[in-house]
Order: C-alpha cells, then structure tokens, then sequence
C-alpha cells in the first residue's frame, strides 16, 4: 500500500471469507478474509489476510 494516501477516495470497502481448502484430516483450515477497495478516485487494491481490526469509526455527513 505503498502509494495509497490521503489523496484515495474510497467509494466502498468490502470484506469477504474465503475459504483456505482443507487440513489433511479433512476440516476445514481458517478461512482467508479478502478485503476490496474500490476507488472513487486514486488507488484500487485488493488482498488477502488472517484478521481485520477496525481502530477508529467517523460518521461523515451528507454536504
């Protein structure tokens, strides 16, 4: 996330589980999180990871 700064505009942010495939006595591993940004302007990425975490929420108001 080298290049994505205060100049991104995200439109929406998704997340998602995936499954991982299976340990070799057939349950299920620790799904992956797959977490999608769509951009209103700048940067779309998307990857995958083990855990989220949410450190701040802001309400933004309609202008």
């Amino acid at each position: 996330m080298e290049e994505f700064n205060h100049q991104n505009a995200v439109y929406d942010l998704k997340f998602k589980y995936e499954a991982r495939g299976t340990y070799m006595n057939g349950k299920p591993l620790p799904p992956y999180i797959s977490v999608t940004f769509e951009q209103a302007f700048g940067v779309a990425l998307s990857f995958r990871c083990f855990r989220v975490q949410a450190v701040e929420r802001r309400n933004v108001e309609n202008i």
